[in-house]
């Protein structure tokens, strides 16, 4: 078997910060096609079950293995040492099902969850507050790999608390965030700004299924397209 494996997000099918967008789509429906599709590996769903003596098997059984799974963080909120006491089952989980690397992000006041809400009101962190949360995350980091052997993947959630870049010294723009337009995903490139004083921003746009005969779904494409209207971009 090839070295490289691939994996893919339930999300594809069943969107667990938007359940409108596939919900009603079932677990095993889901499972059977990501084999079908040619994948091996899937990254943990909120549909799935939590207990590794039903997931292992469930997976197997569709030619699956679990590549990783989403970790809800809080650092801004605890201590090192309060995250890892919260993230214990999780990680449990993880290192049942033989997963190496963990996929965590900070949730801490975000404001995906909220369509109403625009991406401008997300909390700003200061250069003060961006350090030690990058300490902090260092130290989970790497208690997670010298205990567990599971790497930490860190994963920037478009609603999460941003830093603001203040010293345009130390900061390098990149030329761009990798940008495509299709019928189902569609991202955007990257806004730098790095005059003293303004905000470095990269932001993109989930993926919608915006090609399909399915009324609840294009009731919800719908509704997000009436959200974006609201956004400010570049803010």
């Amino acid at each position: 078997m090839s070295e490289i494996q691939l994996a893919i997000s339930p999300l594809t099918w069943s969107n667990d910060d938007m359940p409108a967008l596939g919900g009603h789509i079932d677990l095993e429906t889901c499972l059977f096609e990501m084999r079908q599709a040619g994948f091996t590996g899937t990254e943990m769903g909120a549909k799935y079950p939590r207990d590794p003596q039903a997931l292992v098997p469930l997976l197997r059984a569709n030619g699956l293995k679990l590549a990783s799974g989403w970790c809800s963080g809080n650092l801004l909120q605890h201590d090192v040492e309060a995250e890892w006491r919260a993230i214990a089952p999780h990680v449990a989980l993880m290192r049942a099902t033989g997963v190496k690397a963990m996929v965590y992000g900070e949730v801490s006041n975000t404001v995906h969850g909220d369509i109403n809400k625009p991406l401008s009101s997300r909390p700003r962190l200061s250069d003060d507050e961006f350090s030690r949360y990058g300490k902090r995350l260092t130290a989970l980091a790497d208690r997670l790999m010298s205990e567990e052997g599971i790497r930490l993947a860190f994963h920037h959630h478009v609603g999460t608390s941003r830093p603001t870049v203040t010293s345009p010294g130390s900061w390098k723009p990149a030329r761009s965030c990798p940008a495509s337009t299709s019928s189902s995903t569609r991202r955007r490139r990257a806004r730098a700004t790095p005059a003293a004083g303004r905000a470095a921003i990269c932001w993109w746009d989930v993926g919608l299924p915006e090609v399909t005969h399915s009324a609840e779904r294009r009731r919800a494409v719908a509704e997000w397209t009436k959200g974006r209207e609201r956004q400010r971009r570049g803010v």
